[in-house]
């Protein structure tokens, strides 16, 4: 009688545990994952700002030499 409701026990125990745990990693993982999009939102902003910075360079140059320059035009940093 005694083992049979210590063996209740442990089952039951484990059973809890184990969905303690598993809820536990699912909240870190969705932690993880919010931050994760935080991280791609910031970069995504940082790389429209820098496509806006480059736009409006692109066209001050053009007002300045009268037309867009060719892909040719530009100096290669690693002699090509």
């Amino acid at each position: 009688m005694i083992t049979g409701m210590a063996m209740a026990c442990l089952v039951t125990g484990l059973i809890a545990g184990w969905l303690l745990r598993s809820v536990f990693i699912k909240a870190e993982i969705s932690r993880m994952r919010d931050r994760m999009q935080h991280e791609v939102n910031h970069w995504r902003r940082k790389a429209e700002r820098a496509q806006s910075i480059s736009d409006q360079l692109a066209r001050q140059l053009a007002a300045h030499i009268g037309h867009l320059p060719d892909h040719q035009d530009w100096q290669q940093e690693d002699g090509h």
